[in-house]
């Protein structure tokens, strides 16, 4: 799955600090993630342009078709086998009835990429790892190339040892 980078860096990241506190001590029951608005330096690595590569370059891409089949969303993934900084690029082409042509550019992004799924017709979830613990959530209206919803993700609790955890929780 799509996800499996991301999920696989936190599970990681957990299993350090489980380690670090002992492997009996769990305390799942105070993990949270912390919302609060995108930096701006983030948003403008995320570009949103009306074009799309040759149908050639997009057949080597898999196609992840829109709820009702009205669109197609494919993913070129940078070599991560390759020093970053990395590029990842989203195309989401229509048919003939409803022409879309959109390119969406993700620049300098970490190895854990990026996360991508319609929601409807007309709407697109990205999640963005700009790193281990950070991730920005964003929602692509595909008729108007406009983002309605941008929220950036702090994962840094769901990694502490329960100790700081537990001080964490709010009273």
């Amino acid at each position: 799955m799509i996800l499996l980078p991301f999920a696989t860096g936190l599970l990681i990241a957990r299993a350090f600090c489980q380690e670090a506190t002992g492997p009996s001590e769990r305390c799942d029951d105070l993990d949270r993630v912390l919302y609060s608005p995108p930096r701006p330096e983030r948003l403008k690595k995320v570009v949103v342009t009306r074009e799309v590569p040759q149908q050639q370059e997009l057949s080597k891409l898999e196609a992840a078709p829109s709820p009702q089949g009205t669109a197609r969303l494919f993913i070129s993934r940078p070599d991560y086998m390759k020093a970053g900084p990395w590029t990842t690029r989203a195309y989401v082409v229509g048919n003939t009835a409803r022409p879309l042509a959109l390119e969406i550019r993700f620049d300098d992004h970490a190895s854990y990429g990026v996360v991508a799924k319609w929601i409807n017709e007309k709407l697109i979830h990205f999640h963005v790892s700009w790193g281990r613990i950070v991730g920005t959530d964003m929602i692509l209206n595909v008729e108007t190339a406009v983002f309605l919803y941008a929220e950036e993700a702090n994962y840094s609790i769901t990694v502490l040892p329960c100790e700081e955890k537990r001080r964490a929780v709010p009273k």
